[in-house]
Parts: C-alpha cells; structure tokens; sequence
C-alpha cells in the first residue's frame, strides 16, 4: 500500500516512520514487521483500518454487481429459428415430393396414351402394310409382263420399242389373279414407233417405262426419246473428261439412266438433260 513508502526498514531502537527519531513502542504492529512509537502505531493501524474498510467496500461493490449479473440463456431463440428452419424444410420437400408425384403421374398417363397410339397405329400401319404388299404383289405382276421391249433388226436397221396393250384381256386376267395367257397378252403388243440406226455409229442405248436413250459415239451425243418414240433431246457427252463409257443402264433409285465410264459412276438426269457425277469407280464397269 502507498504508506508503506513513508516507512523505513525495522530497527529495534528506532521508529520505523520515516523522519521520526523517537524510541519503538513495546508494542509490535499484528499485521507487520515494522516498530512504531505510539503515536505512529495509533497512525499506522488507523490507515490500515481504513484501507480494509475500503477492500471491504470495493468487495461489496463487485459482490453486489456479480449479482445483479444473470446468464443470458438464448437458447430458446435458437430452438425458436432452428424449428421454423426445420418446418420449412420439411414444407419443401413436401412440396418437392408432391411436384415429383404430379410429373410422374402426368409422364405415366402420357406414356400409356402414346404406348395405346403407337399400338393403334401398329394396327393401321399392319392393314395398311398389307394392302400395300397386295397392291406391290399386283404391280409386280403386272410390271413382269408389261415391261417396254426394244426389238433391234439385224437384217434391217431399225430400231422398234414394243409396249403392250395394258388394256387387253391379258392384263385383265393379272388384275383378277388368273393366271395370264401370255402368248395371247404379248400377241397384242403394238410397235410404239420405229427409229432407223447406223450399226457402226450406235454404240450403247438402254431403256425405261418413260425413255429411250441412244449414245452416237461418232458425234459423242445421247439422243433421248419419250415412250412415245418423240425425239425429246441431244445431250452432249465430253468423253475426254469423263472417260470411255462403257454401259448404261436405267436406275429407279435415282430415277435416271446410270453411266459407267472408265473414271467414274455418272448420272444422266432425263429431267434436267444434265450429266453429272454420282460416284467414283475406277473400274469402268458395274
């Protein structure tokens, strides 16, 4: 304490305050070592009176503040937010769970009206599939014994596209599935028209249901015609760029005649009159 500093190291034959010379008292201090005379002994144990009043208030003081102090307990604010966190998720994957319910209803009823439409529509397509074959049966029929003939003389020089007559009783016989009198059917065949040719200018020629072509190898030229025998036109043929044609032979799948050239595939569009390139061979045959 701050007396302490007025104070001097204990001698037996003097007062330990500091500028006091008179002899100790026979009476020690109880709370130290220090010897006072009387009057500085009155003194000393009044200050330390005093200081123990004022430790005994100041422990008071903060006695009665430790009181007033209380815990403050929030976890009923946090059960409070973690319960409204915990309803609102569960009201979530509720409504997930119901949105998730509704999509599988709204797929499982889609996939049942597609899965009952496509077995509708398997049914139609199979009755349609079979009036389809059944007509493709009477076609082919009909196509195997009504194809376009090209009768080429060797005694004359001509050439005669023969048809037959579609309308005969033959024809009406593989319309009824009886089987035809083909000799009869082919008796009435009518020559189209008749073309005359040159045998050692005519090189290569070939036929559809529609056309005629003829390759002049002399004058390097297709000369088409119509089912008609009409001369439709001439279509140049550069055999230097394409090469030596070889074959011809008409294609449905392209619906033009195919050219084999000793370079490559071509196609001859009867439409456009053009020559173009389908696909490199280099073969020169097919």
């Amino acid at each position: 304490m701050s007396t302490l500093k007025r104070f001097r190291p204990s001698v037996e034959s003097i007062c330990s305050y500091a500028h006091c010379v008179e002899s100790p008292s026979s009476i020690p201090c109880a709370h130290c070592s220090l010897t006072f005379c009387l009057h500085h002994l009155v003194e000393h144990q009044t200050a330390i009176d005093n200081e123990h009043k004022r430790l005994i208030t100041t422990i008071e003081n903060y006695r009665a503040r430790l009181k007033t102090i209380e815990f403050r307990d929030n976890r009923y604010e946090l059960f409070q937010q973690l319960n409204e966190w915990k309803t609102n998720m569960n009201e979530n994957v509720d409504k997930i769970k119901n949105e998730i319910d509704v999509t599988y209803e709204q797929c499982d009823q889609e996939f049942h009206e597609m899965k009952e439409t496509i077995l509708n529509n398997i049914d139609d397509e199979e009755m349609n599939l079979k009036e389809i074959l059944a007509n493709l049966e009477q076609s082919l029929h009909t196509l195997e014994s009504s194809c376009v003939e090209l009768i080429i003389s060797k005694t004359n020089p001509t050439i005669r596209l023969m048809k037959p007559n579609l309308n005969s009783s033959g024809f009406s016989d593989l319309q009824n599935k009886i089987q035809p009198d083909l000799d009869r059917f082919l008796s009435t065949s009518e020559v189209i028209f008749s073309l005359d040719y040159d045998p050692n200018d005519t090189t290569l020629f070939a036929t559809s249901s529609q056309y005629l072509i003829i390759y002049k190898l002399s004058r390097s030229i297709f000369e088409l015609y119509d089912n008609n025998g009409q001369h439709l036109s001439d279509i140049n043929y550069d055999h230097t760029h394409y090469g030596d044609l070889n074959q011809i032979i008409w294609s449905s799948y392209v619906n033009g005649f195919l050219l084999a050239t000793s370079k490559q595939l071509l196609k001859l569009n009867c439409t456009t009159k053009r020559i173009g390139r389908y696909i490199d061979i280099g073969f020169g045959f097919f």
